[in-house]
C-alpha cells in the first residue's frame, strides 16, 4: 500500500484488524482522492475494508493515528482526517458513525481520550471562525453530523499542531507550536 507520496501512517493492531490510514487515489471505487483506512486480518493480511469518509483530502499528508475505543457500548476509530473532520467509525466494519468539522485544513495531532470525550487539537484556520489553532473537546457517544452539538468544549488560539494532548493526574497537557507547554 501506498499512500500520498509514499507515505503511510503507522499501522494500528486493533483485535483481529490491521488498520492502515493514509491518502490516496486508485481505480474503480477507490478512483477519488481520499484519506482512507483499509483493515487487514492480523494472521493473513486479507483486506476487510476500505473506508474513506468525508471528501478529497486538504492536506494529503497528514500525521494524526486513527485511535481505537469503546464509545457508548460500540468499538469505534477515532481518525482525524486530512480535509479537517474528525470521524468516530465502527471498527470492525468502517461505517461511519459521527462527525465532527473541526478544521479548513488536514489534521496531524492524533486524538486522546478521556472516558467517553476525544481531545483534540490543530494549528490550522478554525472551521468556524478566522482565529488560528484550537484545543478541544468531543463527545464520544453521539452520532451523526456532531459539529454543532458535539463540542463539550474549546480552547480558540491554542495552536497544538504538531504534538499530540495527553492526559495525566486530571489535567491535559499540550505542547503549542511554539514549544509552550500548557
Amino acid at each position: 500500500i501506498s499512500g500520498y507520496g509514499g507515505r503511510i501512517h503507522n499501522p494500528v493492531v486493533d483485535e483481529n484488524r490491521i488498520l492502515m490510514a493514509f491518502s490516496n487515489s486508485s481505480w474503480g471505487d477507490l478512483a477519488p482522492m481520499r484519506h482512507r483506512i483499509v483493515a487487514l486480518n492480523k494472521e493473513n493480511g486479507q483486506v476487510l475494508y476500505w473506508t474513506g469518509p468525508g471528501d478529497a483530502p486538504t492536506d494529503p499528508t497528514t500525521y494524526a493515528m486513527p485511535v481505537t475505543a469503546v464509545l457508548n457500548g460500540m468499538r469505534q476509530i477515532i481518525f482525524a482526517n486530512g480535509e479537517g473532520t474528525v470521524y468516530g467509525l465502527k471498527a470492525r466494519t468502517g461505517e461511519e458513525v459521527w462527525k465532527f468539522r473541526f478544521s479548513k485544513r488536514g489534521l496531524n495531532v492524533t486524538p486522546i481520550l478521556h472516558g467517553q470525550r476525544i481531545i483534540i487539537g490543530h494549528s490550522e484556520e478554525n472551521w468556524d471562525n478566522t482565529e488560528m489553532g484550537r484545543l478541544s473537546c468531543i463527545e464520544g457517544t453521539l452520532s451523526g453530523d456532531i459539529t454543532s452539538n458535539g463540542e463539550v468544549w474549546r480552547a480558540d488560539g491554542v495552536g497544538v499542531g504538531y504534538a499530540s494532548p495527553s492526559y495525566a493526574n486530571g489535567r491535559i497537557y499540550v505542547v503549542e507550536n511554539y514549544s509552550n507547554l500548557l
